[in-house]
C-alpha cells in the first residue's frame, strides 16, 4: 500500500513539473538596461559627504551636542532625520522620521542645517535631487559609539 502512495505521489509531483512551460523566447525576455517603462530607480552612485563617511562621523561628533534638559531628563536614543540632497549638493526639506525626543530632534535638524554642500548623486552622469536619511545615536555612557554623549 505504501508503494502506490509513493507512485502516486511521485507522479502527481512529474505530472506538475513538466505541465509547467517557461517561455524563453528572446522576443519576450525583458531587457534590464531598458528604463522605457519604469516608473522607479535608483541613482548609481551615492550622494556623498565632503570626505566620505569617515569625514561625516567627525562632523557630525563634533558638532552635535547633548542638550542639557536631555541629560536632566535621561534622554537617549536614535533620531532620523531625512532631507533632501539637490542637483549641487545643497540641502533642503529636513525633516526628522523618526526620534525619541522633540530636544534631539532639534539638535539633529540644527547639525544637518549646518552641514556644507554634500557630492550629489549622478543618474547617467547627471547629477540628480535624491533623498537621504541619516541616523544620529545619543548615548548618556559614554563607553558607547555615539554621535553624542554628555560633556
Amino acid at each position: 500500500m505504501k508503494q502506490i502512495i509513493y507512485i502516486l505521489i511521485f507522479s502527481i509531483f512529474f505530472v506538475s513539473c513538466k505541465s509547467k512551460k517557461i517561455n524563453t523566447n528572446e522576443s519576450e525576455l525583458i531587457n534590464q538596461n531598458d528604463t522605457s517603462e519604469m516608473s522607479f530607480y535608483w541613482p548609481p552612485s551615492d550622494p556623498s559627504f565632503p570626505g566620505g563617511f569617515i569625514e561625516l562621523g567627525k562632523f557630525k561628533k563634533e558638532n552635535t551636542n547633548y542638550p542639557p534638559q536631555a541629560v536632566m531628563d535621561s534622554i537617549e536614543g536614535k533620531v532620523f532625520v531625512q532631507f533632501t540632497i539637490n542637483e549641487d549638493g545643497s540641502i533642503s526639506e529636513i525633516e526628522v522620521v523618526k526620534s525619541v525626543s522633540p530636544i534631539l530632534s532639534d539638535e539633529c535638524v540644527r547639525v544637518v542645517k549646518k552641514m556644507p554642500n554634500w557630492i550629489p548623486s549622478k543618474f547617467k552622469g547627471e547629477p540628480v535631487k535624491i533623498k537621504y536619511t541619516l541616523p544620529f545615536r545619543f548615548c548618556l555612557k559614554p563607553e558607547q559609539v555615539c554621535d553624542a554623549t554628555p560633556k
